[in-house]
């Protein structure tokens, strides 16, 4: 990606405040999120005190490969750092090099983004949220807040929230775009 033509660069100094910040959005998410925190640490267990931080947040993150309890949490890490990362970095660059595919592949992530939200969460609730902290009683010691009330009450909203904002976006510029390409049909009246 180092290697832009003059014409990339000169598209990338044209994009608005909020498509940058959404690009930003791709690229933090795509990086730190999906690649560094949900990847590397949630699959391959590396920096020792996130990993201990993972662990309190979900116990099935304790599991190990092979359990089948730890398998739906172990496939959605997978995901994250092999296709939802790489794809969050290809999007940030495809905004700011104005690339014909950015709406298409957009939609693509908001859908990979919001069926990893809805696999982690979505199987926890199912199972009456067994495997976090839930903070039942309402005792919000330090470890419900920061690991039942911030992580997973306060931050999984957020990963379906704006990928159903972003992906209608691009849901509506990409059918526009079709249907502007799109040949005009001539009315048939007899």
């Amino acid at each position: 990606m180092g290697d832009m033509t003059r014409g990339e660069r000169a598209h990338r100094q044209q994009l608005s405040l909020r498509d940058h910040r959404v690009a930003l959005w791709y690229l933090l998410n795509g990086s730190i999120i999906h690649i560094l925190m949900d990847g590397l640490v949630g699959a391959f267990h590396v920096l020792p005190l996130m990993n201990e931080n993972y662990e309190k947040l979900d116990i099935r993150f304790t599991r190990s490969w092979g359990d089948e309890r730890g398998s739906c949490i172990l496939t959605v890490s997978l995901m994250e750092l092999f296709v939802k990362g790489p794809l969050c970095i290809l999007l940030y660059y495809a905004y700011h090099t104005r690339k014909s595919y950015t709406d298409v592949l957009e939609l693509l992530v908001c859908v990979l983004q919001l069926y990893g939200c809805i696999m982690f969460s979505g199987t926890e609730l199912l199972h009456g949220l067994k495997n976090v902290p839930a903070d039942w009683n309402l005792e919000f010691t330090k470890e419900h807040l920061l690991h039942f009330w911030f992580a997973f009450v306060f931050c999984e909203p957020i990963w379906i929230v704006v990928p159903i904002c972003l992906g209608w976006r691009s849901f509506q510029r990409a059918t526009a775009a079709a249907a502007a390409a799109a040949p005009k049909r001539k009315s048939k009246r007899s």
